[in-house]
């Protein structure tokens, strides 16, 4: 297997592309991983590799691919509705298709993270749906003194309201795949996060994190954090006019954040971050087989509104 690899847009190195020589047939994506053993420092140079031209065409074969990237974790205390469609595998989310979901971290709100994430196209949609990213040491150089010193100081806060089975948002059942009270107690404390039952049978979650991060093996300063997509500034206006109109407070919403010490994050502050993350933004095309795998750290990503079937499906890694 003869392979080409280099930016898939000359003005941007995210993502790096790899895929065989045009006069190749199409390759397993299985096999890749051991034919490419400067795969990890590729992706540490750049944060996201795009394998493009390979032979993906049912779940099966994206598994292959990440059984031998390396160990996946599970999506318990997820915060984004999706299906398991085998076992690793998983839709890569079911929010609305007509809502932007803004670019963020996976599970930055918890002490544990993947390390690592794996997206497959299995069907582009007809419109839209990409799945934008961003180099989040670009973000961090992109952010002015002031409000980079606070995210540095002051942390974040992330709350977390689950019902028990009707509301709006995910239920805990959903969010942590069981209906076992004990079990998500167990989760929650050893992911370093607070909870509360309410009497209705709800569960409310608490859990202060730094907004910045330094790469454990790079040991490069980033943004790291999901404070764009869970600020209520976010939120689509009409569910935002929705809640306002019942006089709830942010933090009652399904989810939101303020400053670590529980003092608001004021929209202006998240403007400044959403302008930062999208000068720094990179989205192309789904193509039907495409494997994008990126470092959780080092890139943020998000999903873009789309029409038509989709299929995307995620792995994630420890």
């Amino acid at each position: 297997m003869t392979l080409r690899a280099g930016p898939l847009r000359r003005e941007s190195a995210l993502p790096w592309l790899i895929e065989p020589e045009a006069d190749a047939e199409r390759p397993p994506i299985a096999a890749l991983p051991a034919r490419v053993p400067e795969l990890d420092e590729t992706l540490l140079r750049h944060g996201a590799i795009l394998f493009r031209g390979f032979a993906v065409a049912r779940p099966e074969d994206f598994r292959g691919f990440s059984d031998a990237i390396g160990s996946a974790r599970d999506y318990v205390g997820g915060n984004s509705p999706r299906s398991e469609v085998l076992d690793g595998v998983y839709t890569s989310t079911e929010y609305p298709r007509n809502l932007e979901l803004a670019l963020h971290n996976e599970m930055a709100y918890l002490d544990r993270w993947p390390a690592r994430l794996a997206f497959c196209c299995m069907t582009p949609a007809a419109e839209g749906g990409e799945t934008p990213i961003a180099d989040c040491r670009r973000i961090l150089g992109a952010l002015k003194p002031p409000l980079l010193d606070k995210l540095r100081r002051r942390k974040v806060r992330y709350v977390r309201n689950l019902h028990g089975g009707k509301g709006t948002g995910l239920s805990w059942q959903a969010s942590f795949r069981t209906e076992d009270r004990a079990a998500v107690e167990a989760r929650s404390r050893e992911d370093g996060v607070a909870w509360e039952w309410s009497d209705a049978g709800d569960l409310r979650t608490t859990i202060v994190r730094d907004a910045l991060a330094v790469h454990p093996k790079t040991h490069e300063p980033v943004f790291f954090n999901q404070i764009v997509l869970w600020h209520h500034s976010s939120l689509a206006p009409k569910l935002r006019d929705v809640y306002a109109a019942t006089g709830m407070e942010p933090d009652a919403y399904p989810h939101n954040c303020s400053w670590g010490d529980g003092a608001p994050i004021s929209d202006q502050e998240v403007a400044q971050l959403r302008a930062a993350v999208a000068q720094t933004t990179v989205a192309f095309p789904w193509e039907r087989g495409d494997v994008l795998l990126i470092d959780n750290v080092l890139v943020a990503h998000g999903r873009r509104p789309f029409r038509g079937p989709r299929q995307i499906l995620v792995s994630l890694f420890a």
